[in-house]
């Protein structure tokens, strides 16, 4: 209480900090979403274009955001600004902004060229947030219609084939295989059912926490790259988040086993970071970045071709905007026709579950109407 006496700060009103009032972490680690960052970069250039000083942009940017974790993080890095610390030190303090974004705003305090540096941020941060859209959307169709299907099923299973299995057995029918099949499998769903939920949420459970630890997330990123269709629209994707971040950095004057160590971490696959390890460790011993990507098998000739044009003109930050230009472009595509392919698919694997079902409960039919004919 002195200490808040001696810097003029008097305590009026003492509260206990309840569920009800406690300011709640939800969603995550509290990193902000790459649409705000580029939301914030965006605004952040055009005030600091037209002029106006980094601690009154802060200000004014505190006022005109709407996402709560973001007015909080400016807030705070206006607060450490204005008490005289460099705004990437500011930045780095929050603990909220990703590395990639902090090292290259320092890049551009140390070249006096910030605001050109936000104008980076905001076209890398967008063109990152639209290719994630475009691979979430390509797995989140044949996800849903997946649900349906197995719904479906097991409505069908649980509750109509009982149905029309108690008025087959007062009809003393001798029932075909396929039906006798499902009726106990709805019986055993019936019985069961508790025990199956409990299992299914164990399981789910248990494949999360095994994903999130290092060996699980590489696994699982394996896997992905083994499937055919999915393994060219993740690494593609990939390819172009690299790209893109190694090019921004290099840009911005960052160095160059910096700048693929960044890279590296916003790769957000275990199989490819892994690789970079061994990218990094080359260039740092003196080799070209051409050199060791090339070793790296998951890489396609025509990225390594590139980098090794952009060594040779002394342009490999260009070299990379276009290379991340022509994976996104083929990620939409791929995207598209991962959709389209998966769609009959999936719609051929309903057909034939559903269809099942029915025979099961036709096929007796057929029977007491030969027997009605006799």
């Amino acid at each position: 209480m002195s200490l808040l006496k001696s810097r003029g700060i008097y305590v009026i009103s003492v509260d206990e900090e309840t569920i009800f009032n406690k300011d709640l972490n939800i969603g995550g680690n509290g990193e902000i979403k790459p649409k705000q960052l580029a939301l914030f970069a965006k605004q952040f250039s055009m005030l600091l274009k037209a002029g106006i000083s980094i601690a009154e942009s802060l200000e004014i940017l505190r006022d005109q955001l709407e996402d709560k974790k973001m007015v909080k993080v400016v807030s705070d890095i206006s607060d450490e600004v204005q008490k005289g610390a460099p705004l990437s030190v500011a930045m780095r303090s929050t603990e909220k902004l990703p590395a990639l974004f902090v090292n290259t705003v320092e890049a551009g305090e140390g070249g006096g060229f910030l605001d050109e540096v936000m104008v980076s941020m905001t076209d890398y941060y967008e063109k990152t947030t639209k290719l994630s859209s475009k691979v979430k959307s390509a797995m989140i169709y044949p996800s849903l219609v997946l649900i349906v299907t197995v719904a479906v099923s097991y409505i069908l299973v649980t509750k109509v084939v009982p149905t029309f299995a108690e008025m087959f057995a007062s009809m003393d029918l001798e029932l075909p295989f396929l039906t006798r099949m499902l009726m106990a499998v709805g019986d055993f769903f019936n019985s069961w059912w508790l025990l199956l939920l409990v299992l299914i949420i164990a399981a789910v459970v248990g494949i999360r926490y095994y994903i999130k630890t290092p060996m699980g997330r590489y696994n699982k990123d394996l896997l992905f790259l083994k499937i055919p269709l999915i393994k060219a629209l993740v690494l593609k994707s990939v390819i172009s988040r690299f790209a893109r971040t190694l090019g921004i950095l290099l840009k911005t004057g960052v160095p160059m086993i910096t700048a693929i160590e960044y890279s590296s971490a916003v790769l957000n696959n275990a199989v490819m970071e892994k690789a970079m390890q061994t990218v990094k460790a080359d260039v740092t011993s003196g080799s070209n970045l051409s050199t060791p990507i090339q070793k790296v098998e998951l890489f396609p000739k025509m990225v390594v071709s590139m980098i090794k044009i952009g060594e040779e003109t002394g342009a490999v930050d260009e070299m990379m905007d276009k290379c991340a230009d022509f994976y996104d472009e083929e990620v939409e595509v791929l995207s598209g026709r991962v959709t389209s392919l998966i769609e009959p698919l999936i719609i051929l694997i309903l057909a034939g579950i559903v269809g099942t079902i029915v025979m099961a409960i036709v096929l007796p039919m057929f029977g007491m109407f030969e027997g009605l004919d006799m």
